[in-house]
C-alpha cells in the first residue's frame, strides 16, 4: 500500500513538472544549435534543480541552494509552483545567457545566424525565454 501511494505521488508530481521539448519557430528566427543547448540544459535543470526544490527537499547542490534562496528571499517559505517557475526563469536563463554568449563567440555559423535574426544579445535571450521559459505567463510551451 505504501509503495503504491509513493508511486502515485511521484507520478502526480512528475506530471506537474515542466517539459524540456523543442519548440517551433514560426518566424524562422530560431537557431538549431541554441535550441539544442537550451533543451539539454532545461532537462538537466528540471531534474537536478527544479524538481527537488518544488518538492521542498533539502538543497544539496549549488543550483538547488541558489533557487531555494531566491525563493526564500522573494516569497519566504510560502512559495508555490508558480513562484518556482518565475525564479527558475531568472536562474536558468542566467546560465543560458552565458552559454549562448560563448557559442556566439566561438561558433561562426551560430554568430552569423544570431546577427541575421537578432539586434542584440538581450533580444535573443528574451526570444528564447519566451519560448523555453518556466513561467507560464511568458512561456509559449
Amino acid at each position: 500500500m505504501g509503495l503504491a501511494l509513493g508511486a502515485s505521488l511521484f507520478a502526480s508530481c512528475s506530471s506537474n513538472l515542466p517539459k524540456a521539448t523543442y519548440v517551433h519557430h514560426p518566424d524562422g528566427r530560431g537557431v538549431q544549435a541554441i535550441d539544442d543547448v537550451v533543451v539539454e540544459m532545461k532537462e538537466q535543470f528540471i531534474h537536478d534543480c527544479y524538481a527537488p526544490v518544488l518538492e521542498r527537499e533539502v538543497p544539496d547542490t549549488r543550483c538547488q541552494t541558489e533557487l531555494f534562496q531566491l525563493l526564500e528571499r522573494r516569497y519566504h517559505m510560502n512559495y508555490k509552483k508558480v513562484h518556482v517557475d518565475m525564479a527558475s526563469d531568472d536562474l536558468f536563463f542566467r546560465d543560458v545567457d552565458q552559454r549562448i554568449r560563448v557559442m556566439v563567440r566561438t561558433d561562426p555559423e551560430v554568430r552569423q545566424l544570431v546577427k541575421a535574426n537578432f539586434r542584440s544579445q538581450e533580444e535573443l535571450l528574451q526570444y528564447y525565454k519566451s519560448l523555453y521559459g518556466f513561467n507560464p505567463i511568458t512561456s509559449q510551451n
